[in-house]
């Protein structure tokens, strides 16, 4: 829990978009009400999507599918060059564990 209000005061206090502090704050209280609630592997997913969201990764295709097809990879991969960012995640939660699910995208690394 302590690093998560590290990670929080690392936040910009003004984003450009309206959405984008939406998303922050749905995040932020997605891991605090899982993490009380002590459903951990929750607060798991929502900390990690809050700390990736600012340190690492920009770019997230999220997809609910049997499997995933390289035209998935092809878009991410796309969305990157397009946007000149390095790293992507393109998430499958049709998977029984979640880390079966994520494929780490690379633009050039």
């Amino acid at each position: 829990m302590e690093e998560s209000y590290q990670i929080l005061q690392y936040l910009p206090n003004r984003f450009k978009q309206r959405d984008e502090q939406e998303y922050i704050e749905f995040l932020w209280e997605a891991f605090e009400s899982n993490y009380q609630n002590e459903k951990y592997q929750f607060a798991f997913i929502a900390y990690h999507m809050l700390f990736m969201s600012f340190v690492y990764f920009t770019i997230w295709q999220i997809k609910s599918v049997e499997s995933i097809a390289p035209v998935h990879q092809k878009q991410v991969l796309t969305y990157l060059k397009l946007t000149g960012l390095k790293l992507g995640l393109l998430i499958n939660f049709n998977e029984a564990l979640i880390k079966n699910g994520i494929t780490r995208i690379v633009n050039n690394l």
